[in-house]
């Protein structure tokens, strides 16, 4: 579209030696999209490399507002903080490159995984959890609509909403899946124990003790229950 063409062109501008006109293309990408994170990325990379290091750390904050799991702002960010003599940010943000870096290497080894195996539903679930990690939570729920898309049936899809919902701290899509859990639970041990646990971790003793029951009742362990393990 246009400003995909223009920010392709500013990018052309730069390639060519010439930043001050790069600038003037990206300027006018943001003025049709003000949330274009990869423009506000040139944006700072080109200010960098003219020397204008505090415009060029707004621009580089301001993308990695609009898409805080790209690793790409975060290397400029440090570079930026540095040279304004802000070195525990700068370590702060270094910390958050390299943390960012391995993660998603992590997510690509799991999604080429899924290219060639996209019915693995282990893999699925392990990129979902990586993404919660990162604190990506719409990624974590596509790849976890995409399970429940593929296996709604399954016990196991259910029980591993609740999880991923709690690794996420959304505490009103939590319940809901704890609920949804419940009622499906039937005769699954693993079922009872998690809502046990997560009953009691929000105060809720009717359900606890309920869930509780219900996993002594088909044979779970009494310490695994009080144990927590």
């Amino acid at each position: 579209d246009m400003i995909e063409a223009r920010r392709g062109a500013a990018l052309a501008e730069y390639r060519l030696g010439r930043p001050e006109r790069a600038l003037e293309r990206l300027d006018g990408v943001l003025e049709r999209d003000p949330n274009h994170s990869e423009a506000w990325y040139w944006r700072g990379h080109v200010l960098w490399e003219l020397g204008r290091t505090e415009a060029a750390l707004e621009a580089l904050e301001r993308a990695r507002e609009l898409d805080p799991f790209d690793p790409a702002p975060w290397h400029l960010i440090g570079q930026a903080l540095r040279e304004l003599g802000r070195v525990d940010e700068a370590r702060a943000a270094e910390a958050r490159l390299a943390e960012l870096q391995a993660l998603d290497s992590q997510a690509r080894n799991l999604e080429s995984v899924l290219i060639f195996q996209p019915t693995k539903d282990t893999a699925r679930m392990d990129l979902a959890r990586l993404f919660a990690r990162m604190g990506d939570a719409v990624r974590a729920r596509a790849a976890l609509r995409e399970l429940e898309r593929r296996t709604p049936e399954l016990l196991a899809t259910a029980r591993f909403a609740l999880e991923l919902y709690l690794l996420l701290g959304d505490a009103h899509a939590t319940r809901a899946a704890a609920l949804a859990l419940e009622a499906r639970a039937g005769a699954d041990r693993d079922a009872w124990l998690l809502l046990a646990r997560y009953w009691q971790a929000v105060g809720d003793r009717q359900r606890r003790v309920q869930a509780s029951e219900q996993y002594l009742r088909h044979g779970g362990d009494l310490r695994k229950l009080e144990g927590g393990k």
